[in-house]
């Protein structure tokens, strides 16, 4: 039996609306980190952001989004994930942020662009 989400979106609706109407989470799994700086890294967005591959001095960037928005991310690569916010943005009243192998970074949009993160021991 297809899901209201699939029949949302089979209806025209974005897959975005379709999550945000039903509750669904948007999940991104098996990601690999790019770039070596904010303006190359991989683009990260979706309520859970996993990644299986972290090769050295890689990362992911945080899109822009509401305030009060929170996403999660989780770095199961064998390397440290740079997270950078949205370009001229801030996290931690820095430029970035350091997620060890093996770690989760739990971040909260107080702005579009103002973030705070809490990574795990």
């Amino acid at each position: 039996m297809p899901s209201i989400a699939k029949n949302l979106t089979g209806g025209g609706f974005s897959a975005g609306q379709a999550n945000a109407a039903t509750g669904a989470i948007d999940v991104r799994n098996s990601l690999t980190a790019t770039g070596s700086s904010a303006t190359d890294a991989l683009s990260v967005g979706s309520a859970i952001s996993r990644f299986s591959t972290v090769a050295s001095s890689t990362g992911a960037i945080c899109q822009v989004l509401q305030a009060g928005d929170e996403i999660v991310i989780v770095n199961h690569g064998s390397n440290t994930l740079t997270v950078y916010p949205p370009t001229g943005g801030t996290i931690n009243n820095t430029t970035s942020i350091s997620v060890a192998a093996n770690k989760t970074a739990f971040i909260t949009y107080v702005t579009g662009t103002l973030l705070v993160a809490v990574i795990t021991a």
